[in-house]
C-alpha cells in the first residue's frame, strides 16, 4: 500500500537563508506511515536560489525538488508550489523560517483529529542583539492567532492543509495580489467561505529572524496600515451595503479608541505603541472602504541577487 505523501512548500526570493530552512526540515521528526517531500519555488528572474537549495538538499534525507518561477510575483511562486506538489497534504513555510523538531507531527496530529481542515502554527520572532526594549516587549514581529476558536482567514508562513478538501481542491492564489501582499489572506478566507475550518495549532511552531530594517515604528506603521487595507478589501466588506457601512463604523470606532489610548500619558512605550499600531491597522481597514490603493511591496528590490557561492 502506498504511503500518503506530505509536500512541504517553500517560496524563495533572493534569500540564502532558504538553506537553513531546508536544514531544519531535515532535522524534524517524521511521521510513521507517511512520505515527505520538499518543493521549492524560486521567484527570482535568475535562478539565484538553485545552488543554496541543491547544497542543502544534499545534506538531508527528505527529497527536495527545485522549481524556477521567474516572475517576481509571490502568487506565481505559491501556485508553482501547488502545481508541483504531489502530496494530498501541503504545508507552506517561509524561506527565512526554521521549524521545530515536532512541527510537522503537531500539524498532522491536529488535522487528523478532525477539528480543523487547515492548520496554522505560530512563528516566533528572533530579534537581533541591541533591539530596543519596547519592541521586545510588544513583539509585533511574531505571528500567532487566537487559540480554541475558528479563524476566518490566516497566513501562509506556517500552514498545513489537505488539498483534496472540497473547499480547497483546485484553488490558487490571486495573481493580482502577488506584488502587493494579501494573497494568502484572500486564499484562506475564500477557503473559509467555501466551508473549510481554520484553526491555530500553538505547538506547531517555527521561528524567523527579524531584519534590522524592520525594527522601527515607521516600518510597523506602514506595513500594518497596508495590512488593514488588504483585510478590508478581502474580508471585511463582503456583505450588503448596510452591513458594510455598519462594519465601517465599527472599524472607525475601534481605530479612534485605540488612537486615543495611545496618546494617554504615563503609559509604557510598548503599550502605547501597540495601541498606535493597532489603530493604524483599523484605519487601513476603514480606508479600504473607500478603495484605497494597495502599495506594491514584493519583488521591488533593486540590488542584485547574492552570488551563489556557498550554502552557509
Amino acid at each position: 500500500m502506498t504511503k500518503p505523501l506530505i509536500s512541504i512548500c517553500i517560496c524563495t526570493y533572493r534569500r540564502p537563508a532558504v538553506a537553513e530552512t531546508i536544514a531544519s526540515l531535515g532535522q524534524m521528526t517524521l511521521p510513521d506511515h507517511y512520505q515527505v517531500e520538499i518543493v521549492v519555488a524560486d521567484n527570482d528572474i535568475e535562478p539565484s536560489a538553485r545552488h543554496y537549495v541543491e547544497a542543502a538538499a544534499a545534506e538531508i534525507s527528505i527529497p527536495v525538488r527545485y522549481n524556477h518561477a521567474p516572475k517576481q510575483n509571490i502568487s506565481i511562486a505559491r501556485n508553482a508550489c501547488l502545481d508541483a506538489a504531489k502530496g494530498d497534504w501541503v504545508a507552506f513555510i517561509d524561506d527565512d523560517e526554521t521549524v521545530s523538531e515536532g512541527w510537522l507531527m503537531a500539524m498532522l496530529d491536529a488535522t487528523r483529529q478532525g477539528q480543523m481542515d487547515m492548520a496554522f502554527g505560530p512563528v516566533w520572532a528572533r530579534y537581533p542583539e541591541g533591539t530596543e526594549a519596547w519592541l521586545l516587549e510588544a513583539d509585533f514581529h511574531s505571528t500567532r492567532a487566537p487559540e480554541n476558536q475558528d479563524l476566518i482567514t490566516a497566513y501562509s508562513g506556517n500552514s498545513f492543509f489537505n488539498v483534496k478538501h472540497p473547499a480547497i481542491k483546485g484553488r490558487r492564489f490571486n495573481l493580482e495580489r502577488g506584488r502587493t501582499g494579501g494573497e494568502d489572506t484572500e486564499f484562506f478566507h475564500e477557503c473559509f467561505r467555501a466551508g473549510a475550518t481554520l484553526r491555530y495549532v500553538p505547538d506547531a511552531f517555527a521561528s524567523e529572524p527579524v531584519a534590522p530594517n524592520r525594527l522601527s515604528l515607521h516600518w510597523l506603521a506602514r506595513t500594518r496600515f497596508q495590512a488593514g487595507v488588504t483585510y478590508g478589501k478581502v474580508v471585511k466588506y463582503r456583505g450588503s451595503a448596510l452591513s458594510n457601512v455598519l462594519a465601517l463604523l465599527q472599524v472607525v470606532a475601534k481605530a479612534t479608541v485605540l488612537r486615543a489610548k495611545a496618546a494617554i500619558p504615563f503609559r509604557t512605550r510598548a503599550a502605547a505603541r501597540t495601541d498606535y499600531v493597532r489603530a493604524l491597522f483599523h484605519f487601513g481597514t476603514a480606508q479600504a472602504f473607500f478603495s484605497s490603493k494597495v502599495i506594491e511591496l514584493y519583488g521591488l528590490e533593486t540590488s542584485p541577487a547574492p552570488a551563489a557561492k556557498s550554502a552557509s
